[in-house]
């Protein structure tokens, strides 16, 4: 969850160690939200449908799937505490009251999460944990130097689009609609495993451009949101 929201790892582990939390205990919480044995599981499962990581057009369709399996399974039950439990039954014959709860809230806050997750997946040195699985890397087009946090930013925000990102990925491996845009593309090196992120999490040091990235991020989810109320 920190990797996806693009919240400073530092800042967090700050208030974990406020709760008496260690240093390797807060790694090891890091560790199970983003990729315990769930999603492992599930992206093996994808893989063994076809959905190779090392396959650009299929690595668009596993990186969804992936922010989804950090964030689903905390979704589900609270939909149904939220539907069975406490919203009140419909009864055929009379007028459906549209309610809105904290548990409505909650789950707006996780949709809201996924979008920012899907915004900010190559956050770390321009690589998601797809990506490092595949062996791609976001570089900037101009000078092939892994490319910055605003950058991964802006090549993501035609997620929305998908459909004809896939399309310019069979046409362009390299570079599609988001690269063309924020000048970045894509580069092949060495598959690494995902895990390794977590040593960069634990580095990381927050700076204007990550504060910068954040925000963007919170305010087009925000105007989404909005809008769609």
């Amino acid at each position: 969850m920190i990797y996806y929201f693009g919240v400073p790892a530092r800042f967090i582990y700050k208030r974990w160690a406020q709760l008496g939390l260690g240093q390797i205990e807060q790694m090891e919480i890091t560790k199970f939200l983003l990729f315990n044995s769930l999603i492992k599981r599930q992206l093996k499962v994808c893989k063994s449908y076809g959905l190779d990581p090392h396959n650009r057009a299929a690595s668009m369709g596993l990186e969804l799937i992936y922010i989804l399996s950090v964030f689903v399974p905390w979704a589900f039950p609270i939909v149904i505490i939220n539907e069975i439990l406490i919203k009140p039954p419909y009864v055929i014959g009379q007028p459906y009251v549209e309610s809105f709860g904290p548990l409505d809230i909650l789950l707006n806050v996780l949709a809201a999460l996924i979008m920012i997750g899907l915004l900010n997946k190559d956050f770390f040195n321009g690589q998601s944990l797809v990506k490092r699985m595949g062996g791609y890397k976001v570089v900037d087009a101009q000078t092939m130097q892994p490319a910055n946090k605003i950058k991964c930013l802006v090549r993501n925000i035609t997620f929305p689009l998908w459909p004809l990102e896939v399309i310019m990925i069979w046409i362009n491996p390299q570079r599609r609609l988001g690269d063309y845009i924020a000048g970045t593309r894509l580069i092949d090196v060495q598959s690494t495993e995902p895990e390794l992120i977590f040593r960069e999490i634990k580095g990381f040091k927050i700076d204007s451009q990550s504060i910068f990235v954040i925000g963007v991020s919170v305010i087009i989810i925000a105007g989404y949101t909005i809008e769609f109320w």
